[in-house]
């Protein structure tokens, strides 16, 4: 089974894929830093020298080559793209880390290595940001956490619970 994490920057796709993966005993790939490591230059200089549009097609690749049972923290704009919006729902488990506005201001304060935030205005770009892709967020999920307050932990062992009362894990 493939497990698909998805929200905004800064929910916490990373940090809760590598410590899912561990406790379901799969691998984690972090499609982010896989495009990191195959342009050889991270995500700030692909969208300087690239541009978004040629970074959302090599997310759309990476996505697609990932071939056997993980989890994969997918990059905050994945669902962008409605063909990886509909790989998503028919090759695994779909889910939503729904963090707020005001969560991911605070984790996403003091960093510039996100190509699309405006660090001048963090709020105004993160709601900008946050209402483009709302809809496709939630379409795009079989299961939706609220992340707000919870430690790393406690999201994977909601995860985990709302895993096995749905079944995909025995």
């Amino acid at each position: 089974m493939k497990i698909f994490l998805i929200g905004m920057m800064g929910c916490g796709k990373s940090v809760v894929g590598k410590k899912l993966s561990e406790l379901i005993n799969i691998p984690c790939f972090d499609i982010d830093s896989i495009i990191e490591s195959n342009e050889n230059m991270s995500i700030n200089d692909i969208f300087s020298y690239h541009g978004e549009e040629y970074f959302r097609k090599i997310e759309g690749i990476r996505l697609k080559s990932i071939n056997n049972n993980a989890v994969v923290a997918c990059g905050g704009g994945i669902i962008i793209d409605p063909l990886n919006r509909e790989y998503l729902k028919k090759n695994g488990l779909t889910i939503y880390l729904k963090t707020s506005l005001s969560t991911l201001e605070l984790r996403l304060k003091g960093q510039d290595n996100r190509p699309l935030i405006d660090t001048k205005n963090i709020v105004g770009s993160l709601s900008e940001i946050y209402d483009y892709r709302k809809k496709f967020y939630e379409d795009s999920s079989d299961l939706i956490i609220e992340t707000d307050n919870k430690s790393i932990d406690n999201i994977c062992t909601i995860i985990l619970d709302q895993l096995k009362n749905e079944k995909y894990l025995s």
